[in-house]
């Protein structure tokens, strides 16, 4: 049942609503093997499946857990749909959580491509400016409204609204 998002699509629950039963977000409710609880031949991965783990914990709905289910259905949707004889029961889907370890690789990977253009010693120093930078001036994000099209004056210093702009 391919979807994205939350809720699924309703033309997507053949059978009405009795044959699948949702969680309160309108996830989808799926065993521990990814098969929903109310029809086993319908399975659901990713941000629209609830998946509860075995410590009573529920599989969060973020790409983290959907590239989980990916890789468990990839292993074994064969056995559980009866193509390939199974010689004993899939174990059952547990999420790993990875925290941010997907910022941490994106981040050995800039400094791997930096290493590569200007070598190891401008590299360390390009680390050593950030983390001194980082300490000394923190992110600050402002948020600058444009001006509206209307000549008309600023109430706020009398000017006109593109006046605000050259300055």
């Amino acid at each position: 049942m391919p979807d994205s998002g939350n809720k699924p699509h309703r033309m997507s629950c053949v059978g009405g609503d009795d044959l699948i039963e949702t969680k309160k977000l309108n996830q989808l409710m799926v065993s521990s093997t990814l098969q929903t609880t109310r029809a086993p031949h319908i399975f659901a991965f990713g941000d629209c499946a609830a998946c509860q783990q075995p410590d009573g914990s529920w599989a969060p709905p973020r790409a983290q857990s959907a590239y989980q289910h990916a890789l468990y259905l990839v292993r074994h949707l064969p056995n559980l749909v009866g193509l390939k004889p199974a010689r004993k029961a899939p174990p059952p889907f547990i999420f790993k959580d990875q925290g941010h370890l997907a910022r941490l690789m994106y981040w050995a990977l800039h400094k791997q491509h930096q290493f590569a253009l200007g070598g190891l010693r401008k590299t360390l120093l390009i680390t050593l400016s950030e983390l001194i930078d980082r300490t000394h001036r923190p992110r600050l994000k402002l948020h600058w409204l444009a001006p509206t099209a209307s000549p008309s004056p600023s109430p706020a210093i009398g000017r006109p609204a593109s006046a605000i702009r050259d300055w």
